[in-house]
């Protein structure tokens, strides 16, 4: 991410967080989604459930609870499992 061209910094911060979480490595993927979201990244659905489900499993409820209360929309599985998260 150093040698990233600013414009593209962002985006790669979301692909590394988003892979991160996927290998089941939550620290690290908050580390990036926080980057993430500090260089303008809009946080949707799905990275506001990336978030929070990395929190959650993190033990930090505060928090996860916060991120995943912002995941609720139409009737789909992401909204079925932010529910039961929460």
């Amino acid at each position: 991410m150093a040698s990233a061209q600013d414009h593209r910094e962002t985006e790669i911060a979301r692909i590394v967080g988003e892979a991160y979480f996927h290998q089941g490595n939550y620290a690290e993927a908050l580390r990036y989604m926080n980057h993430y979201r500090t260089t303008g990244g809009q946080m949707g659905r799905a990275e506001n459930y990336l978030v929070g489900y990395s929190l959650y499993m993190r033990n930090d409820l505060a928090e996860a609870i916060e991120s995943l209360s912002k995941v609720a929309g139409p009737d789909d599985k992401l909204t079925q499992n932010a529910a039961y998260h929460l």
